[in-house]
């Protein structure tokens, strides 16, 4: 009598995040993913969408497709700023979806600043790139791939600095649309060290 042949089940091995247009975010979490990748542990895809608009609402629908469209992925990360745009809408939609989300308001260099010090000082956006200089001792590129290497050695500080900032906000009842300067991307970070420090 012959057995039955199992089906091998697809391993949920890998992490999405999904990013807008700027190349801030893909090299910095490309290079969380090649340094992740290199344990053999899960593989991390990122996935800048390329496209005119990095609205937040846009980001997160193309999460949810990604999500329902491949059974070996574990996790998908929504990553946005608040730019101009409203946040709360992405933010309910990728909840009910189950897709999770890491934003900053203003941008994603908040994230960078706050691995050499506690700020949550509301002051625009444009003036991130001139803290980062002082910081760095170097001019800042937005699409600078040794971002992540500059910085990875401050990794717990930026966490830790991110969600003294985070829970501030929220005491003093602010949401993310208003919560500036503020990143929730210490729980996408928080998430990726697990697979390198298990």
């Amino acid at each position: 009598m012959k057995r039955k042949q199992r089906r091998s089940r697809k391993t949920k091995d890998t992490i999405v995040i999904v990013c807008g247009r700027t190349k801030t975010e893909v090299n910095y979490f490309k290079s969380f993913g090649l340094k992740i990748g290199r344990l053999g542990k899960v593989r991390v895809e990122v996935i800048g969408t390329g496209s005119n608009t990095a609205e937040p609402i846009a980001l997160v629908k193309n999460a949810i497709s990604l999500k329902d469209s491949d059974s070996s992925i574990a996790a998908v990360w929504a990553v946005f700023d608040k730019d101009n745009f409203d946040l709360g809408p992405a933010i309910d939609e990728a909840r009910d979806s189950g897709v999770s989300v890491a934003w900053s308001n203003q941008a994603f260099e908040i994230w960078f600043i706050l691995h050499f010090e506690f700020f949550t000082r509301e002051i625009n956006r444009a003036k991130y790139s001139e803290i980062l200089e002082k910081h760095l001792g170097s001019k800042y590129e937005k699409n600078d791939r040794n971002l992540f290497d500059k910085t990875f050695a401050m990794i717990e500080n930026a966490i830790e600095n991110a969600k003294k900032g985070h829970q501030q906000h929220i005491t003093f009842g602010h949401d993310p649309d208003s919560a500036c300067s503020c990143t929730t991307v210490y729980k996408l970070v928080e998430e990726l060290l697990k697979w390198i420090e298990d």
